[in-house]
């Protein structure tokens, strides 16, 4: 059996846990330079609360859309 606090992280894995969290998730990085963050952010906030992508396809089509807009526009 596990002593009291076993599972409990030390205070030094807690703040790099902290720091991680913090620092800013490379894909969301990469749709910034985009301009579609925005309509990214719009999707995941709605497929976390519908948990159905079913439901999404107007947020998912907005996200597509400025995405391929930027692709067409940064092609050489």
């Amino acid at each position: 059996m596990a002593r009291a606090g076993h599972a409990r992280n030390p205070p030094s894995l807690r703040k790099a846990e902290a720091e991680e969290a913090e620092e800013e998730d490379p894909v969301d990085a990469m749709i910034s330079c985009t301009g579609c963050a925005t309509q990214h952010q719009e999707l995941q906030a709605f497929m976390a609360a519908r948990q159905d992508w079913r439901q999404c396809q107007p947020q998912g089509r907005a996200f597509g859309q400025c995405m391929a807009r930027w692709q067409r526009d940064t092609q050489p």
